[in-house]
């Protein structure tokens, strides 16, 4: 009933977007499903460096989908389905993926840190390359990258974690991008709090977007972007955990500029055994 409710939720409002794959550097239970529908909103008034005196602005919608299992003790998978609407596109697949990685070190084991190596395979439909709120490069993209992070802990109870997430990838087209991301998080009420930052930078040769010709993607262009955000996270027991989200983009360059982003996230964990 939960799950209607939320899926529904998208139906009722007029802005959202943001979700990605789990990259942190913690995995869930050994052998324990999580599936994690997301809502949300992102809006934004204007695109950096349009080659155009006309604005472009955008209130799109996301509905995302994820579905993780740690199946061994150092490896986690991850599935992820993505729908989208926005001021270019109707509602539809926006992209589909999937997601393995390998955990190095863990320092709730005892190492010094826990370390995290990751690779990510999705497909976006062509139909996104002409739409410049999809941020992506290319059709079919490949991504890897390693995450970082540390928790400490008083009479081995967790109190606080500080993790970073470094990526490089490459589509079917086009030059490279890279991705970082810095985390904090503690303990708040019931639950927990985060803080963060999310870096996107594309290295292609190409200073300005020109909306008339935008039909391949960002592959080319040397788009920059540098995120701050603010979430909370509360436990509901065994039925998993419930998280409320804003975001906030405070510079880019040949990108959507000022985007807010609003979401809703919940994450059902459950087992097959």
């Amino acid at each position: 009933m939960f799950l209607r409710v939320l899926i529904g939720c998208v139906f009722l409002i007029r802005t959202a977007s943001f979700t990605d794959f789990d990259i942190d550097p913690y995995f869930h239970k050994l052998a324990e499903f999580n599936f994690t529908p997301q809502v949300g909103g992102r809006l934004y008034d204007n695109v950096s460096h349009l080659k155009s005196e006309k604005k472009y602005s955008s209130k799109d919608v996301l509905v995302d989908f994820n579905l993780g299992v740690r199946c061994l003790p150092e490896v986690d998978v991850q599935a992820e389905l993505d729908f989208s609407r926005t001021h270019r596109l109707n509602f539809g697949l926006q992209r589909v993926g999937a997601q393995a990685r390998y955990q190095l070190l863990d320092d709730i084991g005892g190492d010094p840190v826990s370390l995290i190596l990751g690779g990510q395979f999705f497909y976006v439909p062509t139909r996104n390359m002409r739409d410049v709120s999809s941020p992506y490069h290319g059709q079919t993209n490949l991504e890897a990258g390693v995450s970082v992070g540390k928790e400490w802990s008083l009479n081995l109870t967790y109190v606080a974690r500080l993790w970073g997430f470094v990526g490089m990838g490459q589509a079917n087209r086009g030059l490279p991008w890279i991705k970082s991301q810095l985390h904090l998080d503690t303990k708040c009420f019931l639950g927990r709090i985060f803080l963060y930052g999310k870096g996107y930078f594309g290295l292609g040769n190409t200073k300005e977007i020109n909306l008339a010709r935008f039909d391949n993607g960002y592959g080319n262009i040397e788009h920059r972007s540098v995120d701050l955000g603010i979430k909370y996270l509360a436990k509901i027991g065994v039925w998993g955990d419930l998280t409320l989200g804003y975001q906030y983009r405070i510079w880019a360059y040949a990108f959507p500029e000022k985007t807010t982003i609003f979401y809703l996230a919940y994450r059902y964990p459950f087992s097959v055994l």
